[in-house]
């Protein structure tokens, strides 16, 4: 079972983002919302965000403004 109607396409994603991980070093956090960032309790996730990234993330973020 799957959420996605397009299988090889799914496939080809996750695919692509091994590579990210793998050859890159990419750090991926898939997430739905912006609200651990907004509360900033995850240390395991926050500790993924440079700084730089981290402000840049605050400075947009407001009560109801996504990323």
């Amino acid at each position: 079972m799957s959420l996605h109607a397009d299988i090889p396409a799914a496939k080809e994603t996750i695919k692509r983002m091994k590579k990210l991980e793998n050859d890159y070093g990419v750090h991926i956090a898939l997430a739905h919302d912006a609200s651990w960032m907004k509360e900033g309790k995850d240390q395991v996730l926050m500790s993924l965000l440079t700084g730089e990234i981290e402000e840049f993330v605050k400075g947009r973020l407001h009560k109801d403004e996504s990323v």
